[in-house]
């Protein structure tokens, strides 16, 4: 037993360490310096008389096979005990908790949301609604939305983040078009766009009064993935978030048009005020954060929520 307290004052240095495979994060996390987590690390090897860390590797935190036995042990014991201050603390989640989010959005990030939330929270019962028309969250029990406007009044609003938008083309549709080298000729271009009144047109036409367009020459798809498959089918132009055809344009799949015009459009997390669920809102912007800071995709966002709406202090994401 005494060996084990032992072990235990060095085991979490060990565990954040092979958590995020970085003796950095591992230290701003524990607020403490690199060469003192090393010494936890050292300490708890030479208390075990094994060896956790292949010290060969020099540019990158690997661990021996005795180190990922240890690390998914830790991984386990520590969620559960994570679990049980949070319920002695009356922190834990629970209940029913049913997320709508728009259809592009939804589709690319909220799964991986949801799966973070799920791990965070294992009791806590998850929806997904996915949906690209304005519901009304109260009629159909939807506990909190992920939308682009405030059009709704009695509800309550807060800014999530900012997502980069941009003119996009396929190389198919210029040959055949020409190139768009002004403003004023985007309106003898076919369009592709989600509706008649669709805010992010909307939005970019009012910042932008230089531009426009023929109504005569749009086509309307409501769905924006299948707006980006017509991109890329040489429909016309669109405008798209940047996280969606980034890849696309890095391949040269896509072209951007007009790249001195762009802009961004804020998400806003939406609920009923009368809801109690400050614990399942914290609980979302958290995993949110987390998944998107993980993507590839970092760069297409800014956030905007509080820093203790977001979990950790300085994880913010930046255009």
């Amino acid at each position: 037993m005494a060996a084990t307290r032992h072990h235990l004052s060095h085991l979490y240095g060990f565990y954040t360490v092979a958590k995020y495979h970085s003796f950095t994060r591992a230290a701003e996390e524990l607020c403490v310096t690199q060469s003192a987590v090393s010494y936890q690390i050292k300490k708890l090897e030479s208390l075990l008389n094994v060896q956790l860390l292949d010290r060969r590797c020099r540019n990158t935190v690997r661990l021996t096979a005795t180190g990922e036995v240890l690390a998914t042990k830790c991984q386990s014991i520590f969620s559960e005990l994570d679990q049980v201050f949070e319920s002695l603390s009356g922190k834990s989640v629970g209940g029913s908790f049913t997320i709508a989010a728009p259809t592009c959005f939804g589709s690319v990030f909220m799964p991986k949301v949801v799966a973070n939330v799920k791990k965070q929270h294992p009791d806590l019962k998850l929806k997904l609604a996915l949906e690209d028309k304005l519901v009304d969250i109260v009629a159909n029990n939807i506990d909190v939305a992920i939308r682009v406007n405030t059009l709704v009044e009695g509800l309550h609003y807060k800014p999530l983040m900012k997502v980069k938008m941009q003119l996009v083309v396929s190389p198919e549709y210029q040959a055949q078009h020409g190139s768009i080298t002004s403003a004023e000729a985007l309106s003898t271009h076919q369009i592709i766009m989600g509706q008649m009144d669709d805010s992010d047109w909307t939005s970019l036409l009012s910042d932008n009064p230089e531009l426009s367009i023929a109504t005569d020459q749009v086509t309307y798809i409501n769905n924006t993935l299948a707006i980006v498959e017509a991109v890329r089918a040489g429909l016309g132009i669109a405008y798209l978030p940047h996280y969606l055809v980034a890849q696309d344009i890095a391949q040269g799949h896509l072209a951007t048009v007009l790249p001195h015009i762009h802009s961004t459009i804020t998400y806003f997390v939406c609920y009923d005020k009368s809801l109690e669920m400050e614990q399942k809102l914290k609980a979302l912007l958290r995993a949110i954060n987390a998944t998107l800071h993980d993507s590839s995709h970092e760069g297409a966002f800014e956030w905007l929520a509080s820093p203790c709406e977001q979990g950790n202090e300085g994880d913010t994401l930046a255009v």
